[in-house]
């Protein structure tokens, strides 16, 4: 309906920690904060689940968050991975190493131009279009995945990785 902006409604997501990403899945919000995510019910107005983000140690945040359909795609921050979850379900689904995608690319280039590129590579967007999701990298390198068919009832290791396809930027 309408915002009522004299009586806001509050609900504490994650105490005493920001959130960075936000994304409308599925009827539900999806909110990113530190690795993990935070499914929000709009109307109820409440927290439904919660879950991390990957399998890696260390302090990444979430970095991105793109949907499409029952797919929700999630890269954390200085990292060259992106990991696939459930929209309905919030299941794991599927792990994807963009490097080696990337480094293909890169081959052409010189070593040095190589070697620092790959040194610092990391997701730094993401968009689905087309069928596809293009994901942008730190070295110029735009990577584009066939978009995958999730379905209401698929489920944790029915997907197999689509072929990454590195593209460079003119």
């Amino acid at each position: 309906g309408l915002w009522d902006l004299d009586n806001p409604h509050y609900i504490l997501v994650r105490e005493h920690r920001p959130l960075k990403r936000a994304l409308a899945v599925a009827g539900k919000i999806w909110c990113g904060s530190l690795k993990d995510i935070t499914v929000l019910n709009p109307v109820a107005e409440c927290c439904e689940s919660n879950f991390t983000v990957g399998h890696q140690s260390g302090r990444r945040s979430v970095q991105d968050m793109v949907c499409s359909g029952y797919a929700v795609w999630i890269a954390l921050e200085n990292s060259t991975k992106i990991f696939l979850y459930h929209a309905l379900s919030a299941e794991f689904l599927l792990e994807m190493d963009l490097s080696a995608a990337v480094n293909l690319k890169l081959s052409a280039c010189d070593d040095i131009v190589r070697q620092h590129k790959t040194a610092c590579l990391r997701v730094t967007c993401m968009i689905v279009c087309k069928d596809l999701l293009w994901v942008g990298t730190s070295a110029g390198v735009i990577v584009v995945i066939p978009v995958l068919k999730v379905t209401s009832t698929t489920g944790p290791g029915s997907l197999k990785p689509p072929r990454a396809i590195g593209k460079c930027l003119p």
